[in-house]
C-alpha cells in the first residue's frame, strides 16, 4: 500500500472512531435522562408563524412622521427629531436624493 492510501486509511480510521464515539455519548447521555430540548425554532407540528402585515406598519410610520394623502404629520417636529435624529427637511431631501436609486 502507498504512503497516500496509508494516510486515507488513518483518516478513515479517525473519522469512524469519532462517529462511534460521538453515538455512544449520545446513547448514554438518552438512557441518564440528560436529553437537551430543542430552543425555539421551527418544528414539525407547530402552529404555524403568525401572519404579520408589515406593510401596513411601515404605512403607520410614514403617516404618523412625514403625513401621507394630503393628511398633516401626527408627531410634531420635535418627536420627528427624537425618532429619525435629524430635522425633517434633512430628512426630505436625503429621501428624494436616493428615492430613485437602484437598490
Amino acid at each position: 500500500m502507498d504512503e497516500a492510501g496509508a494516510d486515507e486509511l488513518k483518516l478513515a480510521a479517525v473519522l469512524g472512531a469519532r462517529a462511534c464515539f460521538g453515538a455512544r455519548r449520545a446513547r448514554l447521555a438518552v438512557c441518564a435522562g440528560h436529553v437537551r430540548k430543542r430552543a425555539g425554532g421551527y418544528r414539525r407540528g407547530d402552529r404555524p408563524d403568525r401572519q404579520r402585515d408589515f406593510d401596513l406598519g411601515a404605512f403607520a410610520i410614514l403617516r404618523d412622521y412625514l403625513g401621507v394623502d394630503g393628511r398633516p404629520p401626527v408627531y410634531g417636529e420635535a418627536e420627528f427629531e427624537d425618532h429619525f435624529q435629524m430635522p425633517r427637511p434633512v430628512f426630505k431631501r436625503l429621501f428624494r436624493a436616493i428615492y430613485d436609486q437602484p437598490f
